[in-house]
Parts: structure tokens; sequence; C-alpha cells
């Protein structure tokens, strides 16, 4: 993996959004205790509303059935506003309060941002990945929180978006792959959740 700003694009839809004509991306999850079974699939359907949109996913097999994200689009970064699911009813977020994508303006950027009792610390990088034997640019979001007071971690995860193919795939705090793209198709009867 290598990085260079200066001939990466630099507009957040660049890597959020999926290949064009695409709305349906399979991914192929590990096995995660209490979460996910080894090889287990979900499927994320991708609506595009302009300023926004909406990213509906679907877990076949999972304990969750089912949860709904609205996002908000803008030039330089994605920010999610509400997420209903299943099993836990209606999230709103405030403004910046869960940004999902940053542009770096240069190579990487750091910030965080605190909530409560928690620190999230949010860093983004562009890089060039290895998908299929060609490399593709990418942005890597690396994610992790800590109590304020303590220090102590509490998650940490990297997000992979890769420029014409949108969310690639994920990674635990030491690099261990959590989920990746399987396949990008087209489905002309997304699925209407209540």
């Amino acid at each position: 993996m290598s990085s260079n700003a200066a001939s990466f694009a630099q507009s957040a839809r660049d890597y959020f959004f999926p290949v064009s004509g695409k709305n349906l991306s399979v991914y192929v999850m590990k096995g995660i205790p209490g979460i996910s079974r080894d090889e287990e699939k979900k499927f994320v359907y991708f609506k595009d509303m302009g300023d926004s949109a909406l990213i509906t996913t679907v877990y076949p097999n999972g304990k969750m059935g089912w949860k709904e994200e609205m996002v908000k689009i803008e030039d330089s970064k994605i920010s999610l506003s509400n997420v209903k699911t299943d099993i836990y009813g209606t999230q709103t977020y405030e403004p910046d309060e869960m940004i999902l994508l940053r542009i770096p303006a240069e190579d990487k950027s750091s910030s965080e941002n605190i909530v409560g009792s928690i620190r999230r610390i949010f860093q983004a990088e562009f890089l060039t990945i290895n998908i299929d034997g060609k490399e593709k640019k990418a942005l890597k979001i690396t994610q992790s929180s800590e109590m304020k007071s303590s220090g102590k971690k509490l998650i940490s995860y990297s997000d992979y978006y890769v420029q014409g193919i949108g969310y690639y795939k994920r990674t635990s705090g030491d690099g261990t792959q959590l989920e990746i793209l399987d396949k990008q198709t087209y489905d002309p009867n997304p699925p209407s959740l209540k």
C-alpha cells in the first residue's frame, strides 16, 4: 500500500458510492461470537438521494435482521444522520457526531470528538490497495474510542473505501479482516423496510 494525496480524488462521493449502475453490495463476514458466523453474508443496498443516501443492510442469518441508515453527503465528508434497526429502533445523530468518511486535506488527517464520557478518534489517510491484481485508489478510515477519564480503549477498527467501488472492507484494530466485499450487482427490487 502506498500514499500520494495529489493523485487521489478529493470528493467524498468518489469513495463512498458503489460502482455506477450497482445498488447492491454483498459482503462476507468473519465470525464474531454473539454477532456473526464465519462466511455469513450481509447485503447492503444503496440509494443515492442527491445530498443524502439511504443504506439498507439485510443480515439474512444474523441476530439483527436489518438496519437502515440515512447519511448526509457533503463534498468532503459523509456523516450519519440516523439509524433504524429491527431490534433497537431509531437513533438520531447531531451533525458531525458520527462521521463515516472524511477526505483529508493532505495525505492523512486526525480529529477527535467527545460525547459524554467517550472520546472518539478519527483518522483518515489516502493509500492504494491491490484488488484482483490491480492497484486501486482508496481511503482508509480508522475509528477508535476510549473512556475520556481513564483512556481505557473500547474499540478500534479501519474501514477501507475504494474509489468507484465504495465501502470495500473492515479490519479490527489488530488488522484482522472482519468483512470484505464479495460482489456488486444491481437489484431492481431492493427491500422496503418498515
